[in-house]
């Protein structure tokens, strides 16, 4: 059975969301804003693809 890593989420960076006190990851962050209804599929992938060949 896979056991994740306990640390994994130890190094993310997070940002708040207004005065809210929600704090998403600055990946779900970019995500969300950036790939809405306007954006294509095959676009957005792409962008996934170079964004984690970077990480």
């Amino acid at each position: 059975m896979y056991t994740p890593n306990e640390h994994r989420y130890d190094k993310m960076t997070y940002n708040h969301i207004g005065k809210s006190g929600l704090r998403v990851s600055a990946i779900s962050l970019g995500l969300w804003q950036n790939f809405g209804f306007g954006s294509s599929f095959t676009n957005a992938e792409e962008m996934c693809h170079t964004a984690l060949t970077w990480v």
